[in-house]
């Protein structure tokens, strides 16, 4: 027996509030559209909506997926997420190498692709750059990733709306000062993503001028522990074994 109208109706309106859903929580987005389940604390981070973002973190956290998770769904839904989006959006991911920067790139381009409805909106793909048409064809979003070296000439000549500096205590403070400018115009989302390194540079003083411990700063910082994560407590004992080390 085929559907009633009525039950066509219900059917359409639970699809559209699931679609809305997905448009402002990639929480939701990620476990309907990629297939993957974020921990609890990374689900806060993607569906942070602050601009300026710093996450502080521990090995094997989640911190490379879920911000993969969170350029995907910035990348499908731009027009919504930023007004300054119009028919075409840049994502460029920055890493003090390309074998770095190419980790998260990996990560993102998986998840895409491994994805049957999403890899079908997928419009050039390759080693460094993953072009995606928005989830509702008016437009696309160039997901681009370029090494920093030394001196951060590879950044030059994009204007992004969203910048991500992964492994950013480990980029020096003048290529970022140099790099972070240009997504003024575009009024530009910016992430930066890293293990801790020292007490000094870019990464180092975003994270002191961050909420909530300093309720009058630019950035919102996210700071998990290694021993947050639920699978490093299933192991107890090799747990202890790092902690003597």
């Amino acid at each position: 027996m085929g559907q009633t109208k009525k039950q066509i109706i219900e059917d359409r309106k639970v699809f559209m509030q699931s679609i809305l859903d997905c448009a402002y929580k990639p929480s939701v987005f990620s476990e309907v559209f990629l297939n993957h389940k974020l921990f609890d604390y990374n689900a806060k981070y993607v569906d942070c909506r602050d601009r300026f973002i710093v996450y502080r973190s521990g090995r094997q956290v989640g911190k490379t997926m879920s911000t993969a998770v969170k350029s995907i769904h910035f990348a499908f839904f731009a027009p919504l997420l930023s007004k300054s989006v119009k028919n075409e959006c840049i994502i460029v991911i920055a890493a003090p190498t390309q074998n770095q920067a190419g980790i998260m790139f990996d990560r993102i381009r998986n998840l895409v692709m491994n994805s049957d409805f999403l890899k079908g909106y997928v419009i050039r793909n390759t080693q460094t750059e993953l072009w995606l048409n928005f989830l509702d064809n008016t437009g696309m979003s160039k997901i681009i990733t370029r090494a920093t070296g030394e001196t951060g000439t590879a950044l030059r000549g994009y204007s992004p709306h969203v910048i991500i500096a992964d492994e950013c205590s480990f980029i020096k403070t003048d290529i970022l000062r140099a790099f972070l400018p240009s997504g003024m115009a575009t009024q530009a989302k910016v992430w930066l993503t890293s293990t801790p390194f020292s007490k000094a540079g870019y990464f180092y003083e975003a994270c002191q001028n961050a909420k909530p411990k300093n309720p009058d700063g630019m950035w919102t910082e996210f700071h998990v522990k290694s021993t947050e994560n639920p699978l490093v407590q299933e192991d107890p004992t090799f747990l202890e074994e790092i902690k003597r080390l």
